[in-house]
């Protein structure tokens, strides 16, 4: 499991669910915009996104999600 900022809480401990190195996830992928938006940051966030979350380019992804 991946560590995340401190700031963010993941799974109520504070990992990500998903490897950010891992295969290719999207948006139906994560329960919240929380773990999704933190996946995102740990897998290189707007500068590469290649799992292409941030279909807007704003850097906030999956902003239908809870």
């Amino acid at each position: 499991m991946w560590a995340v900022n401190s700031t963010i809480e993941v799974d109520g401990e504070g990992f990500l669910r998903f490897d950010p190195d891992g295969p290719d996830r999207d948006c139906g992928d994560f329960d919240t915009h929380a773990e999704a938006q933190a996946f995102f940051e740990a897998a290189g966030g707007p500068t590469t996104d290649r799992h292409r979350l941030d279909g807007d380019r704003d850097g906030v992804v999956c902003e239908s999600l809870p």
